[in-house]
């Protein structure tokens, strides 16, 4: 029941984007910070968009050697109410790294001097990158756990 929630605040951190990139891209110094900002913003866009209806063809998810068809009936809904969650919550993570990565892209934008901007960016890339990355493999690990367990008592 984690996907309604996480698919509003996924919602809302694009809004969010959006408006920081819309409001702030004028006062920028210079058109490529604007360029990066606005491809960062597509990707972010993009990316929460798939994990956004990604759950609505689950048979185009594997789940180690299963796809959600292969579960007995009985258990299909279960198994697609995991991949909700998990999708939602994969989105989440990935509309909050690129929330803070283009937050982080305008304010070395907007630096008065661009030397001390381009020090601040490298100081949080390495903790949202791996934060990303950590946070996809703990929920890629914790639902394909609970969807094996659903699968070993497929015997009804």
């Amino acid at each position: 029941m984690v996907a309604p929630i996480a698919r509003i605040l996924m919602l809302l951190m694009v809004l969010g984007s959006y408006w920081e990139a819309r409001t702030t891209l004028g006062q920028t110094n210079g058109p490529a910070a604007a360029a990066a900002v606005r491809l960062l913003l597509v990707i972010e866009i993009a990316g929460s968009a798939i994990f956004f209806v990604l759950h609505y063809f689950p048979q185009y998810i594997h789940l180690g050697w299963r796809t959600v068809s292969t579960f007995t009936p009985s258990r299909q809904e279960r198994a697609r109410s995991l991949l909700r969650d998990a999708a939602a919550l994969m989105g989440l993570l990935w509309s909050s790294f690129f929330a803070a990565t283009i937050h982080l892209a305008v304010r070395q934008a907007q630096a008065l001097e661009p030397a001390e901007g381009a020090r601040q960016t490298p100081r949080y890339t390495p903790w949202l990158t791996g934060g990303l990355l950590a946070g996809i493999v703990l929920i890629i690990v914790y639902y394909q756990g609970k969807l094996d367990a659903l699968g070993s008592g497929d015997s009804d």
